[in-house]
């Protein structure tokens, strides 16, 4: 049995997960003639957002091999393990993640942000991420999203799904934007997000009165009528164009890490 580490930073009800998850999947890569080189624990679980028995426990695997004999082997532990972890774990090598950051830099950075190393070497120490891929990964996410907004909106049959619901549905994905706008402007990231909104609308000049209110009413299990959830509809288009024209406009230099 291998000993997990950084076992103290990992939250009790979720130790246990990883290491029945650990023991099972070092001699199944054994078996497929690869190494496992890293283990990580990520997202909600590796921060003080974790809810146990909702959230899911998000995991990483580094293997310094990855063909169809160890997705193979792993496939079986996977499907074991995924009652209690909720969602699959993702499997990678060294050489895409040395070749994304280009692409995924804000993936990547939300990794080494919230994580916990529990087997192996961490993966990520060295990571370095320029600033201009970072600001076109944020605007591509901005410009997507809201895309998808408009398109889902379609979508909405007020008797089974107000808009409430759906606002709040789409509220976590821009929390992620935020939170790496402020670190391409070099600004600390709070665990708060109330904090952090407030750190971007100083930062950028852009007043994000809709960001604010749904996460109040997130936060507070608060309810809304049809009027002011198409409000918000509203307010919070409008501040994602803000957020897209200051990033457009947004000149860059050196690295985010």
């Amino acid at each position: 049995m291998a000993k997990l580490l950084n076992s103290d930073k990992i939250k009790s009800s979720v130790t246990p997960v990883l290491q029945g998850l650990l023991d099972d999947v070092l001699p199944a890569v054994q078996t497929a003639g690869c190494k496992l080189e890293s283990a990580v624990l990520f997202g909600s679980a590796a921060s003080s957002d974790y809810a146990a028995g909702r959230s899911d426990i998000n995991v990483y695997l580094v293997t310094d091999c990855l063909t169809l004999p160890l997705l193979k082997a792993l496939n079986p532990v996977f499907k074991k393990h995924i009652k209690k972890l909720k969602s699959n774990p993702v499997v990678l090598d060294r050489e895409y993640i040395a070749g994304s950051t280009d692409v995924f830099p804000m993936e990547f950075l939300e990794w080494k942000e919230q994580s916990i190393v529990f087997f192996g070497a961490d993966p990520l120490e060295n990571l370095e991420i320029s600033a201009e891929n970072l600001r076109l990964s944020i605007e591509e996410n901005l410009r997507g999203k809201r895309l998808r907004m408009i398109q889902s909106f379609f979508e909405l049959d007020p008797r089974r799904r107000p808009m409430q619901p759906f606002l709040m549905s789409v509220l976590p994905n821009f929390l992620v934007v935020a939170r790496n706008i402020l670190r391409l402007l070099d600004v600390a990231v709070s665990s708060d997000k109330a904090a952090m909104i407030g750190a971007l609308e100083r930062k950028t000049g852009v007043e994000l009165k809709a960001f604010k209110r749904l996460l109040r009413i997130r936060q507070d299990g608060m309810k809304t009528g049809a009027d002011e959830a198409e409000i918000l509809f509203k307010q919070f288009l409008a501040e994602i164009d803000a957020l897209i024209g200051f990033i457009d406009h947004f000149k860059t230099s050196g690295r985010a890490s």
